[in-house]
């Protein structure tokens, strides 16, 4: 392959709008939190499990629909530690 076989076009620096996002801003803002919270998990040498106690968030139990872990209320009475 040549140079000649690709166009370069410049990014706007967020993917989620270059693609057509309706909420690209959101899911950017989304996207840079998250990787914030990576970096500091990784930073403190901590896994999502044993963050826990210090962000009142459960850790997903893997197998379980992501609802139930995120939002339990949808379910009431059934916990995500019941179904994994």
């Amino acid at each position: 392959m040549s140079d000649e076989d690709f166009e370069l076009i410049r990014g706007s620096g967020n993917v989620f709008r270059d693609f057509g996002d309706p909420n690209a801003d959101l899911e950017q803002a989304r996207a840079i939190l998250a990787a914030k919270i990576i970096n500091v998990l990784d930073d403190r040498k901590l896994s999502v499990r044993a963050a826990e106690p210090n962000t009142s968030t459960r850790a997903p139990i893997w197998g379980t629909p992501v609802a139930l872990c995120t939002y339990p209320e949808i379910e009431p009475g059934l916990s995500a530690a019941a179904t994994g």
